[in-house]
């Protein structure tokens, strides 16, 4: 049940809602360990910046395979406001040709960055930009 666990999870972050979403995440935690990346979205999302770090801490030391998608290092990055991590984070996805990094262009997620050089480098790389 973990698809519609993350999308509930993940629209409940992206409409500012984290309380509601960590009750979820934590719910769901028990069962699938690397909800903690989701739970450090809602925690960056809350403006929660070292505790957003310190779970996503140990699945980075895992790359090149954390066992989570590398987009959602890009996610909470974005929520921190972390424009050179998230841009990273949604190359190495987009090296590893996961499906995600395709929606870096219409993801609310990016607006914060989605103007920054090296975002809109990768645009274009991806073929995601005229």
């Amino acid at each position: 049940m973990f698809t519609p666990k993350g999308i509930i999870s993940g629209c409940d972050i992206a409409k500012g809602h984290t309380e509601l979403a960590l009750q979820t995440i934590r719910d769901w935690e028990k069962d699938f360990p690397p909800a903690q990346v989701y739970e450090a979205m809602a925690q960056a999302r809350a403006g929660n910046k070292e505790e957003a770090l310190r779970l996503l801490r140990p699945y980075e030391e895992k790359y090149p395979n954390p066992g989570v998608a590398l987009q959602w290092f890009a996610l909470a990055y974005a929520a921190l406001r972390d424009e050179p991590n998230a841009v990273k984070w949604l190359e190495r996805s987009a090296e590893h040709h996961e499906w995600q990094a395709l929606n870096m262009a219409v993801n609310p997620a990016f607006a914060s960055i989605r103007k920054s050089e090296d975002f809109r480098a990768l645009e274009k790389k991806l073929g995601l930009l005229q």
